[in-house]
């Protein structure tokens, strides 16, 4: 109710996409003509019909609301007992379990690590982008066997605790934090309480464990503050795709893969399919397939990837970054500049990109089709396109 407004709730939203816009209006009106033909019918007062045009969206809402709580209970449940079999499974093991967080790069270094460490070991990890404590619950039921040597877990957060609920059951021995940036800032408030929450991995490590850290982190201060394990800070190139190997050697090293049994797992870290992927496209074009990411420094390193080819076309296409609070403005003025400084035309559905710069090389479009109607054309064996 605070956020969206009284009549926003009950009516639907009837504003932002012309699409909703008319489908809210259609079934308001077919409501309400609906309404006044059970009135017609049974030949209520005028006062009787005003009174339950008035309640009906308030009685919706409360069989909504009424529903809503019902399946929480049973979600509840159902989560408490997936959690709990995958607790049961851990006990009858003795694989090591490896935690990695941070803003970005999460999957990557989760990838990276699991071809690397599988050179020597039996090695599982949790399934695509499950990193939420049921989703790491189910990795866990679906992939931990009995010889399964190290496991490891991406972690994420949306508000602060839910870190800390999945080391409560998986109990890490290492940790990685690849990185922290402005990634969901708007959700947890601020950058203090984003960084408390990516500690608590850190945290739940034993005395004998080891936290491998990412020095450009600039809170790592905070980070660092009462943490009983070892620490193990590591420098990269920011914006450079071969960083999410350097926390993964680092980590082989002290698990004693060898100089050549590293070099064979570095040979095997194939880039992820929607992540910096080069791919054929349209009219022989080349396409930077870098969609499963949306966050500012994973944009930043497209740019700089796409930077490095020698194509007389260059676009780059982007439905905008949420959860951003504000630094939003910041961000994409950041965006705006390295992109036209690299060559590219800037392509989104995202208005506020063309509201702080309305230089040649930022276009707008009101929906994604028309976006793709616009591009389609352009591109030929010159074009470099950056999703």
């Amino acid at each position: 109710l605070r956020d969206e407004g009284f009549w926003d709730i009950f009516y639907g939203r009837m504003i932002r996409l012309p699409r909703e816009s008319v489908r809210n209006l259609v079934i308001f009106l077919i409501s309400e003509f609906f309404i006044l033909f059970v009135w017609l019918k049974i030949n209520l007062s005028l006062w009787q019909l005003i009174l339950t045009i008035g309640f009906s969206p308030v009685v919706a809402s409360l069989l909504v609301l009424t529903g809503v709580e019902l399946t929480r209970i049973l979600a509840w449940w159902q989560r408490r007992r997936i959690i709990r079999q995958a607790q049961l499974i851990i006990g009858q093991s003795r694989a090591i379990f490896i935690g990695i967080t941070g803003s970005y790069g999460k999957t990557t270094t989760k990838e990276y690590l699991a071809q690397m460490l599988g050179v020597k070991f039996k090695v599982a990890k949790t399934d695509a982008n499950q990193n939420t404590d049921v989703g790491v619950a189910l990795s866990i039921i679906k992939n931990l066997k009995h010889d399964t040597a190290y496991f490891i877990v991406e972690i994420g957060a949306y508000k602060q605790g839910e870190i800390k609920k999945v080391c409560n059951f998986i109990h890490p021995q290492y940790a990685i934090v690849t990185a922290i940036s402005n990634q969901h800032l708007d959700l947890f408030g601020s950058k203090v309480n984003l960084v408390q929450a990516k500690k608590e991995l850190i945290d739940s490590l034993p005395a004998s464990g080891i936290a491998y850290i990412n020095d450009n982190i600039e809170e790592k201060d905070l980070l660092l503050e009462g943490i009983i394990c070892k620490v193990n800070m590591y420098h990269v190139e920011e914006n450079k795709p071969s960083a999410n190997l350097i926390p993964c050697i680092l980590l082989a090293q002290d698990l004693g893969l060898t100089a050549e049994e590293i070099a064979k797992g570095t040979a095997l870290a194939k880039t992820l399919p929607d992540r910096l992927a080069l791919l054929p496209g349209k009219n022989y074009s080349h396409i930077i397939n870098d969609s499963a990411n949306s966050n500012v420094m994973g944009v930043l390193a497209a740019i700089d990837v796409g930077k490095n080819y020698s194509y007389s076309n260059k676009y780059l296409i982007t439905r905008g970054i949420i959860e951003l609070g504000g630094e939003k403005t910041k961000a994409y003025k950041e965006i705006i500049d390295r992109a036209v400084k690299a060559g590219f035309k800037l392509l989104t559905t995202d208005r506020l990109f063309y509201q702080l710069s309305r230089k040649q090389g930022i276009v707008h479009f009101s929906s994604e089709k028309k976006l793709v109607q616009y591009l389609c054309p352009l591109l030929d064996k010159d074009s470099l396109l950056i999703i």
